[in-house]
């Protein structure tokens, strides 16, 4: 991607001829240069530059559709292409997806600190690409606010905490984050706790006493790995990112029993004494988002690098239901040994790691609760913030 984005600032002599040809179109007849591009690319392992022209192409044609397709096609081949970045960007911001031409226009933004010098071209692409970013985040708080109200949540009637939550999603404040660093949505004022104590939760017993019921519910599953899926998945929307290497990765993969705020009910069915434990906690309630609950199976060997949760909103559990020595779960620098039958509890907002140095696999049931410190009041009007931004579009 770095030789597509530095292309405008090689002499014509440094390119090939095919190259040059090309590039000479561009200016009166993008046209014909379209054509010369696409013929380049139709070679067994095209000149990456041939995406370039071929884009600038069609932006000066205003063709749209085939722009999108240069896009995708050169972000398949390089994913931090600034230029494939900001077309992708600029054809869904043409069809009004601005949800998603945000995040897109923003990985320009990104892939552009972490290249050298670039063409002025480039750098006149990238500060409109700020501009419009601007103007989405704009529109995005206006509508955020605009929801907000329909359900009767404002300033007056939810905490400092949850202002200071909507302007840092809207775009509007920068805060001040501790340990706890979400990567989607922050609420301030929360203690900074990797681990909460099994005593401070009165229901944690009886979870406890129902350990064996759930692991002999999970004996059929274990025994198919099938059943069993990657748990970080791509998006298929957004720009590509790297997940800490987890992508798609095999050693931690999951059975869900609740995905995304909803039971699977054809799971749900096959765990009916998991499921009527879970329903009795308290569960962290955001649409599309929690509960959540899964079989979460750790191969031997397998290494789940530092990384940071999405919310600080809610906490993690662990009930370890399949324990061999060498498994251990660090959370804000303390680390800790899973027991079986023993429930951890813990902020996975704060940078956490885990890993399985044993020869067997290791199974927790994992599921998310409220937390205890957030009030009624706004644990609803989270969850309409939550339904707002699902409605952006």
């Amino acid at each position: 991607s770095r030789s597509s984005s530095h292309m405008a600032s090689q002499t014509p002599n440094d390119l090939p001829q095919d190259l040059r040809d090309a590039m000479a179109l561009l200016p009166g007849d993008p046209q014909g240069a379209r054509e010369k591009a696409r013929a380049g690319l139709a070679a067994p392992s095209p000149d990456p530059r041939y995406w370039i022209i071929a884009g600038q192409a069609s932006r000066m044609l205003e063709d749209w559709q085939d722009l999108e397709n240069v896009a995708d096609s050169l972000l398949d081949v390089a994913p931090n292409a600034i230029m494939g970045l900001i077309w992708k960007a600029d054809c869904l911001a043409m069809r009004k997806e601005l949800r998603i031409a945000g995040p897109f226009y923003a990985a320009a933004l990104r892939a552009a600190k972490d290249s050298g010098p670039l063409p002025q071209a480039t750098v006149a692409d990238l500060e409109r690409a700020e501009g419009e970013l601007q103007e989405i985040g704009r529109i995005y708080a206006f509508h955020l606010e605009s929801e907000l109200a329909k359900h009767g949540f404002t300033t007056e009637n939810t905490s400092r905490n949850f202002a200071e939550t909507f302007a840092t999603l809207a775009g509007t404040h920068q805060p001040r984050m501790e340990q706890q660093r979400p990567t989607v949505l922050y609420y301030p004022g929360l203690p900074q706790k990797p681990f909460y104590e099994r005593a401070e939760f009165d229901w944690v017993e009886r979870l406890e006493a129902a350990t064996d019921d759930i692991r002999a519910e999970l004996a059929p599953i274990l025994a198919d790995p099938e059943n069993f899926r990657p748990y970080v998945t791509g998006e298929e929307t957004g720009p590509a990112r790297d997940y800490h290497g987890m992508l798609d990765n095999s050693d931690w993969t999951s059975f869900y029993l609740w995905a995304d705020g909803s039971p699977v009910a054809e799971n749900v069915e096959r765990c009916p004494k998991t499921a009527a434990i879970l329903e009795t906690l308290p569960r962290a309630q955001f649409p599309d988002r929690c509960p959540t609950a899964i079989f979460s199976r750790l191969t031997p060997g397998a290494h789940i690098p530092p990384h940071h949760g999405m919310l600080n909103t809610r906490l993690i559990c662990h009930l370890p239901l399949i324990v061999p020595e060498g498994c251990a779960l660090k959370v804000g620098g303390e680390e800790r040994v899973w027991e079986e039958g023993k429930l951890v509890i813990f902020d996975d907002s704060i940078e956490h790691e885990a890993w399985n140095s044993s020869d067997r696999d290791r199974v927790v049931l994992l599921f998310d609760i409220a937390r205890p410190e957030i009030g009624e009041q706004d644990r609803a009007a989270l969850s309409a913030l939550f339904a707002a931004v699902d409605s952006f579009r």
